[in-house]
């Protein structure tokens, strides 16, 4: 099912957790399917670390409706999802019970949680949905503390979406935390120019995303 702008009140006439638990009301896949080269390169790097895929430790921050910590947790990983809504954490718990997964679900504020590290950290459309500069650079610092020396960040963010705005200033927020001597950036990517998003929503329907790709020294 599609959201259309009338199922959901303005953003900002409510508190970000209040309009997602609305948003995850509404639809189970309402930020489409798991992008396969992000499930990959999760695959790729839990083979670098010596051990079987049920002793790999991955946390998805901001799991929403578990996009991503669902499909981790189907391929054999450790999983923790994290999230910010009850809608969301409950729809999560609900299909890993009912499939009996390997996954674990935190329902709170990241922000507020202390760090306990894992083999694989990822994070999708979560950074642009803080609001304001000190609280992206503290989430991108407690990112990197949730990440064992030798694994893996995955960090994909919005940096401008069209009925939105410019969401991340400076753009190179991200990338510019991985260059130093503590990490290697394996890839990074920009968009150049606005793209349709594959979201199932009839609004916010173009945007300018970021990804950056790091391993822990």
């Amino acid at each position: 099912m599609q959201i259309d702008r009338e199922q959901l009140p303005p953003r900002e006439s409510l508190p970000p957790q209040a309009w997602w638990d609305k948003f995850w009301t509404l639809s189970d896949d309402g930020l489409g399917i798991p992008r396969k080269e992000f499930l990959e390169a999760v695959e790729a790097h839990s083979s670098t670390l010596g051990k079987a895929i049920e002793g790999v430790t991955v946390v998805d921050i901001a799991s929403g409706n578990g996009r991503y910590a669902i499909p981790f947790a189907r391929m054999g990983f450790q999983t923790t999802a994290i999230e910010f809504t009850e809608n969301g954490a409950e729809r999560i718990r609900s299909i890993a019970n009912e499939e009996q997964l390997p996954l674990t679900v935190l329902c709170g504020d990241f922000l507020a949680l202390t760090p306990t590290p894992q083999d694989i950290v990822f994070a999708s459309g979560f950074i642009e949905e803080l609001q304001t500069h000190a609280a992206q650079v503290r989430a991108i610092e407690l990112m990197q503390q949730w990440t064992k020396p030798g694994g893996l960040l995955i960090c994909r963010y919005c940096i401008e979406i069209s009925e939105r705005g410019i969401l991340i200033t400076p753009e190179d927020l991200v990338p510019r935390a991985f260059t130093n001597e503590k990490w290697k950036i394996i890839s990074k990517m920009q968009d150049l120019g606005m793209r349709p998003s594959i979201a199932n929503i009839s609004f916010e329907n173009s945007l300018r995303t970021g990804t950056v790709v790091a391993q822990k020294i």
